[in-house]
């Protein structure tokens, strides 16, 4: 877990320091930030050529549609770059298709932000109901730099006209 402490031989002492350091977590944050952005602009452009959001990959997590055969992602889809191993990011499709989620596990490693439970009829009626709905599950450095909640970034399909 981020902020755990590791010892390091040096002679014969021992010198403990910190696993991971605000600053470093506060980066890794910033990365998968953008990451969720790309690959929301991924999901958009797939939208915009199919009419449709992919189905999510195994495990909830971002399809290979988005990289073949048509290159809406241009590098390997991102991993989680929080967590150990970088697995991939999550992504969660609302049943009517007409929302998605892109979902990192946050700094403190835990999911939040369940596939089976995301409240997709607050989301897709308005900001102040998402708002609501997820402030629970949300990320807030302002509660710590390891503090619980998800990163993520919601994704609506286009209004018709």
């Amino acid at each position: 877990m981020v902020g755990i402490v590791e010892a390091a031989a040096k002679n014969d002492g021992v010198i403990l320091y910190p696993k991971y350091s605000a600053p470093h977590v506060r980066a890794k944050i910033s990365r998968v930030k953008g990451d969720l952005r790309d690959a929301a602009h991924a999901l958009e452009a797939y939208y915009a050529d199919n009419n449709a959001f992919p189905q999510p990959g195994a495990e909830f997590t971002l399809p290979p549609a988005l990289t073949t055969p048509v290159v809406y992602y241009s590098m390997r889809l991102p991993g989680d770059r929080l967590l150990p191993g970088k697995p991939p990011l999550r992504y969660v499709l609302s049943d009517n298709g007409k929302a998605a989620l892109a979902i990192s596990k946050g700094p403190d490693w835990e999911p939040q932000i369940l596939p089976d439970k995301v409240p997709w009829e607050e989301i897709q009626a308005g900001w102040e109901e998402m708002q609501a709905a997820l402030t629970l599950s949300t990320y807030d450095p302002t509660n710590g730099t390891v503090s619980p909640g998800d990163i993520y970034r919601i994704i609506q399909a286009p209004e018709k006209k």
